[in-house]
């Protein structure tokens, strides 16, 4: 279910988002860091500001974001789509697990009743090994089939559940290794009007204000610290 950043297709990212504090300028990503262009020689300005790594700044606005949108409404709405769009799979699961598990009782019956009359004859038996052995087979598959329908209901009982979607969620690692990048950059393009970089912080703002109850009506900013 989950992918590393490293294998995203299209990580997100802050381009075009990131600008120096100190003198205004955007910064340019170079290789894996933002850097002032006043702070290059050969400028004709010096900028105080220092390059800061690109990914962690990623980390740390997307921490701040996920933060602000991680109420109990939005995990409700979460929750509610997730339920909606596995309870198709869920329900073909839980009749798999039904249809393995009353084979399964049948084959028990038929093999109680096939070695009943036989059970204390040698001899006997030999006659209806051939037919046991079937039923052993066709037990033993449907038992692997019963196995692998539990397995992907806990799976999907995991999934559902509130308490794993919010740390999912609240989760650096997990949010941007599972997350689809383009969504994310959607989401950072529609929230994220800048981030002001300067020596040792860093200031994100906001489009508009992002309610909370940590965050309260007309705040539109956050700091971060870049040590």
């Amino acid at each position: 279910m989950f992918r590393t950043t490293a294998t995203q297709e299209k990580a997100p990212d802050l381009n075009g988002m990131v600008n120096c504090a100190h003198c205004g300028s955007a910064m340019n990503r170079v290789a894996d860091n933002y850097s002032c262009p006043n702070s290059a020689a050969g400028t004709g300005q010096i900028c105080s500001t220092p390059p800061v790594n690109a990914d962690r700044l990623l980390r740390q606005v997307m921490s701040k974001l996920v933060e602000r949108i991680l109420t109990e409404e939005t995990l409700q709405l979460v929750s509610e789509n997730i339920q909606e769009t596995t309870e198709a799979n869920a329900h073909l699961q839980r009749e798999r697990l039904e249809t393995a598990e009353s084979a399964i009782a049948k084959m028990n019956r038929r093999r109680t009743s096939v070695l009943h009359p036989v059970e204390q004859r040698t001899a006997a038996y030999a006659d209806v090994a051939g037919e046991i052995n079937e039923i052993e087979k066709a037990t033993t598959g449907l038992a692997y089939e019963s196995l692998i329908a539990r397995n992907e209901l806990e799976k999907l009982d995991h999934m559902r559940d509130g308490a794993e979607i919010r740390n999912a969620m609240t989760n650096l690692d997990t949010y941007l290794g599972s997350v689809n990048g383009e969504q994310a950059q959607e989401l950072l393009d529609m929230i994220i009007r800048e981030v002001r970089v300067s020596g040792n912080a860093a200031m994100v703002v906001y489009t508009e204000p992002i309610l909370s109850e940590e965050h309260p009506e007309g705040t539109s900013t956050d700091t971060i610290n870049l040590n």
